[in-house]
């Protein structure tokens, strides 16, 4: 089983925001506790989310697709997911 390292800041300059800056790989095992972690952030009333890749050195097809469903899923609330700093390679 993949870890992946998942960090919850506040992001500047607004209050319905945060910052998760991940390190590792997301692969099968580790996107659905990355999607967990993202909807109770939701849950919470967060609806603007910057993902940190610069720690993430690979993203399969199950972690990418997590991504992207979990971005869907803000459009109904005018939300907005931003990828920040990922390698070339992912």
């Amino acid at each position: 089983m993949s870890d992946v390292g998942i960090e919850v800041s506040p992001l500047q300059g607004t209050t319905k925001g945060v910052r998760v800056r991940l390190a590792g790989r997301i692969d099968e095992a580790s996107s659905a506790a990355l999607g967990t972690r993202m909807k109770q952030l939701r849950q919470e009333g967060f609806i603007q989310f910057a993902l940190e890749l610069s720690g993430v050195d690979y993203v399969n097809s199950g972690g990418v697709s997590t991504i992207s469903d979990f971005a869907d899923e803000l459009g109904p609330v005018n939300g907005e997911l931003v990828l920040v700093n990922p390698h070339q390679k992912v």
